[in-house]
């Protein structure tokens, strides 16, 4: 099956299909204003195998090419506006090659969309882990700001007591279980609100912040989960409040070892939702377990009303003399 490619000057060959000069061809004529100055001359037949070697079977190809060059017409076909003319087994090869080119460039186009796809797929998993952040970064958020609405109504609660208790003197044992409650809560942690104060620069003393926290307030920003937000809450609790104390030393070693393993961690959240412990996780409940044990509550009394009485009147120091009786008679 020899293929030639030929110059397309001086052609006057006429063609089975065609009946007329090539040059008088539609196809032709489009292909050369194209610019191609060239054509593929294609030729294919069949020879039989016989016995001798490899020389004889040339031999015996050559002839059948010389054969059906001879006997066969010559047809034209234009594949991406390319000539070739040949026989129709020729021309039916050029159309297996170009089947053949057209699939290996469809594969090509394939695998480059399995990459793009794949990609793809890389993305939208990242930006699906995103999202679960920002849902449980949210939840957190959502859960603090309940908290914070619980504990506000808890305070306004108690200023009604309170009133109840000093003004009206009325308060009823409810009213001074309010007070008690809301004491432990004025006195308690609130992380959430407190670091506003020095973001705000209404508070100049990060010091005495990281006292109670354990951290400086600009420090937690990259941290709202709800555990941490509770544990330094805790802490801060049991430093500050009058109702309770500590001199552990394990009570601080627990609550650094915790600060530790958060710092190390970026100060990452959903510690204790994770299937296995991580150090921040096991430092945690270390701390939390140690509340139990290591910290003293006293109750705070109860104040009684104090029930105002009238005053008693004030007695005179001085004495009354009583007039003097009259003279007795002599006898």
């Amino acid at each position: 099956m020899p293929i030639h490619r030929l110059p397309l000057r001086g052609m006057g060959i006429r063609t089975k299909t065609l009946g007329h000069p090539l040059r008088s061809h539609g196809s032709l004529a489009e292909t050369l204003r194209g610019g191609d100055r060239f054509f593929d001359a294609i030729l294919m037949t069949t020879s039989p195998i016989g016995p001798g070697t490899s020389k004889s079977m040339k031999h015996y190809a050559k002839g059948s090419l010389e054969k059906a060059l001879n006997t066969e017409a010559l047809e034209i076909k234009t594949v991406k506006k390319h000539l070739y003319i040949g026989n129709p087994k020729g021309l039916d090869l050029v159309g297996v090659f170009q089947r053949l080119e057209t699939l290996i460039a469809e594969q090509k186009e394939i695998t480059s969309l399995h990459g793009k796809i794949s990609d793809q797929s890389e993305e939208i998993s990242k930006q699906r882990q995103i999202l679960d952040l920002t849902d449980a970064s949210q939840e957190d958020r959502l859960r603090t700001l309940l908290d914070s609405k619980e504990s506000y109504l808890d305070l306004r609660d108690r200023f009604v007591s309170i009133f109840k208790r000093d003004k009206l003197h009325n308060a009823t044992r409810r009213d001074h279980l309010i007070i008690a409650q809301g004491n432990a809560i004025a006195h308690g942690g609130d992380i959430t609100s407190d670091k506003f104060l020095y973001f705000t620069r209404r508070r100049t003393d990060p010091a005495a912040f990281k006292k109670l926290y354990g951290v400086l307030p600009d420090q937690l920003m990259c941290s709202e989960y709800g555990k941490t937000i509770t544990l330094l809450n805790t802490h801060a609790g049991v430093v500050a409040s009058d109702f309770t104390k500590t001199t552990s030393k394990k009570f601080s070693a627990d609550f650094a070892n915790f600060l530790m393993a958060l710092k190390e961690a970026g100060y990452t959240g959903g510690y204790l939702d994770a299937a296995s412990k991580s150090e921040v996780a096991i430092a945690h409940e270390r701390f939390m377990n140690c509340l139990g044990t290591e910290v003293e509550t006293s109750p705070p009394a109860t104040t009684k009303p104090v029930k105002k009485t009238s005053p008693k009147p004030v007695e005179s120091t001085k004495t009354c003399q009583s007039p003097e009786a009259p003279p007795k008679p002599s006898p």
